[in-house]
């Protein structure tokens, strides 16, 4: 399994950065690489993160949430959320996400 990272620091915060390129990113990722699926994960109090997941059309799967194994229990970044979408549901969305998803 590959993963990828988007690295983001302040001076991109609230720019839109995620928004522009990870539809084009998930996109190419779906395509050429043939992944049935992207997933990604946050933790619960990352409003902005969860918000561009699922402006990418990303549905968080309950059943997936974990805590993270390097965290102490009661730590406020312990819990994670995960977030998935399948490659079927990324080609329906990709139109109005990025514009045209055969152009990515």
């Amino acid at each position: 399994m590959r993963r990828d990272r988007l690295a983001t620091g302040p001076r991109v915060l609230g720019a839109g950065a995620c928004i522009r390129g990870s539809p084009r990113g998930a996109s190419i990722r779906l395509r050429i690489a043939r992944t049935a699926e992207i997933v990604s994960f946050t933790v619960p109090m990352n409003l902005r993160s969860r918000a561009v997941m699922e402006r990418l059309g990303m549905v968080r799967d309950v059943a997936s949430d974990f805590d993270h194994p390097n965290l102490p229990v009661g730590h406020t970044l312990r819990r994670h959320l995960l977030y998935r979408i399948h490659r079927e549901h990324w080609m329906q969305v990709a139109d109005r996400v990025i514009g045209h998803p055969e152009n990515a």
